[in-house]
């Protein structure tokens, strides 16, 4: 899949992706499998933090940018 900002490239052997922004030039996170309480979640990583976002955070997240741009 082609996407506008970013680049997702799957690292080799391993059960994760990096995502690369062009515009910085630099790998800015990356999304792996970790465990989150009694369940595996997909979750999104910034190389910078220690602490994951899940689909539903990152979907919360996202509705409340959305309001920021209606004020």
């Amino acid at each position: 899949m082609k996407y506008k900002y970013i680049k997702i490239f799957k690292v080799k052997g391993e059960n994760r992706y990096k995502i690369w922004n062009p515009v910085y030039e630099q790998w800015v996170a990356e999304i792996r499998r970790e465990r989150m309480g009694q369940w595996m979640h997909w979750q999104l990583f910034y190389l910078d933090l220690k602490v994951g976002f899940t689909n539903g955070c990152l979907k919360e997240i996202s509705k409340f940018i959305t309001t920021l741009y209606k004020k």
